[in-house]
């Protein structure tokens, strides 16, 4: 089996859901509303929109690296025993990058 190397924009978003998990793992709470994500991954380089980081959310929700919340107006992503997993590299979740890894 052939495998297909990745666009720049596939890596971007798996590096993206990376970062998310790994702001989210280093929260008390393992939480964040949407706006803060949309501020801490910009200090991470990437530089999205709402809509844009919840559609990474909504990946990482699929792959239960996290589970979200609506409290009022406020969406709230919380990493779940599967995104602490894969962010201390015990186990691999899907279209997120593997963390200690420069080449994937």
């Amino acid at each position: 089996m052939i495998r297909r190397e990745k666009s720049y924009a596939e890596k971007d978003a798996e590096d993206a859901r990376l970062a998310i998990l790994k702001e989210l793992s280093n929260q008390t709470s393992g939480s964040m509303s949407l706006e803060q994500i949309v501020s801490a991954l910009g200090d991470w380089g990437h530089r999205k929109g709402d809509t844009e980081v919840q559609q990474l959310l909504n990946d990482l929700l699929q792959v239960r690296g996290v589970a979200l919340f609506q409290t009022g107006v406020r969406l709230i992503a919380e990493i779940t025993r599967e995104g602490l997993n894969h962010v201390a590299g015990r186990e691999a979740l899907a279209k997120v990058k593997k963390p200690f890894s420069s080449l994937d």
